[in-house]
């Protein structure tokens, strides 16, 4: 931002800021960051924010205007699919929750393990993919879960080749994305993990924290939970076993909300507006 200040006023041209999250998330740790953001934001003749939650967090240091630009697609073809890929019925006779991403703690994945608990064990299989920080400690957690009668058996994949990723999406049921706001206030700026999951045509459920409500209307694109709540996220699967016919309504709300939202073409075209409305201004 201060680089581009210097060049914005040298060759007095207009400055635009793009916060994703994580910088504003910095404040509570590092103090002296709040007033370079907020001197910042009062430079620029146009801010654009990945999320609600980020713009909230803008507005909170200096009220100005923030146009709304999250992220896109992310499949290459740019194509939502029209069908979900999961299988009709479970897998092996099995509902399959999938988890794709970091062991970090904001990603809230101790608590998916223990829904663990309130899920059958011969109607439910959990599966987690990836590694971080804390893989460890959650596979002892997850040990210990196993201990409790009639729970879910839960499943670490570790790091997965893009192949193996890919049927791991087509063999599951629903994605989940049991985000928390985490011990240092650092929580998911807008989640695109989920928007690739619908994109491939999995139903959503997720925590209703950061920029994840973006994406997921509750009942419309997907199934919010309150966050750390795993008799909550419990409860929504279930539904979805369930409910056929809601997991039917929720890919086409989740189509819809993509192809609305999030495809990079109307993203690019919102972005262009603002810089010709500037530029207007300028004259």
């Amino acid at each position: 931002a201060y680089i581009a200040l210097g060049a914005a006023k040298l060759f007095r041209i207009p400055l635009v800021l793009n916060f994703h999250g994580a910088e504003l998330l910095l404040i509570r740790k590092k103090k002296w960051v709040k007033p370079l953001l907020k001197f910042a934001i009062g430079q620029a003749q146009a801010v654009f924010a990945n999320s609600s939650f980020t713009a909230g967090k803008i507005k909170a240091l200096r009220n100005v205007d923030v146009e709304w630009s999250p992220y896109g697609t992310t499949l290459e073809t740019g194509e939502i699919s029209a069908e979900p890929t999961q299988a009709p019925h479970p897998v092996n006779g099995k509902f399959k929750i999938l988890f794709v991403g970091r062991h970090i703690e904001r990603k809230g994945i101790c608590y998916l393990i223990e829904a663990a608990k309130y899920l059958p064990r011969d109607q439910f299989e959990i599966r987690i993919v990836g590694v971080g920080d804390i893989t460890d400690k959650l596979k002892a957690q997850a040990a210990e879960v196993s201990t409790t009668p009639d729970a879910a058996n839960i499943i670490f994949t570790g790091k997965l080749s893009p192949e193996e990723l890919a049927n791991e999406y087509k063999t599951a049921n629903v994605f989940t994305l049991p985000a928390i706001v985490d011990s240092k206030g650092d929580t998911e700026g807008l989640g695109v993990v989920l928007i690739e999951a619908m994109e491939l045509g999995l139903p959503v459920v997720a925590s209703n924290v950061g920029g994840i409500p973006d994406v997921v209307v509750d009942g419309v694109s997907g199934i919010l939970v309150p966050e750390k709540d795993p008799q909550a996220l419990a409860n929504a699967y279930k539904r979805l076993a369930a409910d056929p016919e809601l997991l039917k309504q929720l890919l086409t709300g989740a189509q819809k909300r993509i192809a609305e939202c999030f495809t990079w073409g109307k993203i690019v075209e919102r972005q262009i507006a603002v810089y010709e409305k500037i530029k207007n201004k300028k004259k």
